[in-house]
């Protein structure tokens, strides 16, 4: 049985996904028109900033998260008590978990997904990166103020401004 009647080779690149070669003279191929080209640029481009998302989060989920939460176990169990563990290390170890990696992972497919259901123009994808260098920066200082403790008086406002102001370009 046959299921296809296509018999032109498709070339796939990052610039031209499921569309054929342009350059090529055999039939079926055709040549991307100028809104085409737009269109597939900027859809790498959304991938690009959802592929940034998601490492990041997957990055604060393995690093900070669960380095944390199990290196706040091993204290737990060691000494067999929750009240000699740092509660500046329970709020890390949460705060890198709830803010780190689920909130990363919303605001990324959340860019994604709405740039394309309401065809935003392509401002949409400066304005997630401006977010997701806000956001994760803010993440990090915040988990790095309640893990060393440095300077966490002005660590600690200043990475809470960095994820609201990363949020509001969001919302």
């Amino acid at each position: 049985k046959i299921t296809s009647c296509f018999r032109v080779r498709w070339r796939w690149s990052a610039k031209r996904a499921l569309v054929s070669d342009p350059s090529s003279s055999k039939p079926g191929s055709f040549p991307l028109l100028a809104s085409q080209t737009e269109g597939v640029e900027r859809e790498v481009r959304l991938q690009k900033l959802l592929m940034a998302y998601i490492v990041a989060g997957l990055a604060f989920m393995l690093l900070p998260g669960t380095f944390l939460g199990v290196w706040n176990l091993i204290s737990i169990s060691s000494r067999r008590a929750v009240d000699s563990l740092s509660p500046a290390w329970l709020q890390a170890h949460g705060h890198a978990q709830i803010f780190g990696w689920i909130g990363t992972f919303i605001l990324g497919i959340g860019f994604y997904s709405l740039s394309k259901m309401g065809q935003l123009p392509s401002f949409a994808v400066s304005r997630g990166w401006t977010c997701f260098i806000l956001w994760i920066t803010g993440a990090a200082l915040r988990w790095t103020a309640g893990v060393v403790e440095w300077h966490w008086r002005i660590l600690l406002p200043l990475s809470g401004l960095l994820e609201l102001a990363g949020f509001l370009l969001f919302f």
